[in-house]
């Protein structure tokens, strides 16, 4: 694929989903067993706004199920991380782990090959639903829009989607790291999961 082509086919997806896109696509997850998994997934990534390699590498060591928390070395940010996460979230992982009890992955020791399907199958739903082309960073996209739209602060956007930017860095020298943590979980909190 030239770099003209690659660029076009950026150009075209979708930068976000609707809320009422990603209902479908989980309407459609959870009508057939075999999407039960895809299903984990865009609800992990539609409610979280984690990365898709945040996702796929996340370890039972990183999950705190009791106080509903992420913890991770960011891959951007060069810092650990904290992601909280809703009630439905909880319960998705809650399942995972009562039926997964041998890997140190969320989503199992073969994760790479595991998302590498998933994903595959995520275009085909997208396709049914005629949302093409279609990829999970558009799940994140999506959930940057829904902080936004519910009012949260850009602060604590920027701390919930792991971005750094120099305004965020004086914030942070000035806020202990896991005060802003706090703040930010509270205002995401607000916020209705799929």
């Amino acid at each position: 694929m030239s770099i003209q082509q690659h660029t076009r086919r950026c150009h075209q997806r979708p930068k976000q989903l609707s809320n009422e896109d990603v209902h479908r696509i989980l309407a459609i997850c959870d009508e057939d067993p075999n999407k039960q998994n895809l299903g984990d997934i865009v609800r992990i990534l539609a409610n979280t706004g984690l990365r898709v390699n945040e996702l796929r590498n996340l370890r039972w060591s990183g999950v705190d199920l009791l106080n509903r928390r992420f913890a991770f070395d960011s891959q951007k940010g060069g810092r650990k991380r904290r992601v909280s996460f809703g009630v439905k979230t909880s319960h998705i992982l809650q399942a995972r782990k009562d039926s997964e009890t041998t890997s140190e992955f969320v989503f199992g020791d073969a994760h790479q090959s595991f998302f590498n399907r998933a994903f595959r199958l995520f275009r085909i739903v997208g396709g049914h639903l005629g949302v093409t082309p279609i990829s999970f960073h558009a799940l994140r996209n999506s959930f940057a829009l829904r902080l936004f739209g519910s009012g949260v602060s850009v602060q604590s956007c920027t701390l919930i989607l792991g971005y750094s930017f120099t305004r965020q860095e004086i914030i942070t020298s000035i806020v202990p790291y896991e005060i802003q943590c706090e703040g930010a979980a509270r205002e995401m909190a607000l916020m209705e999961e799929f």
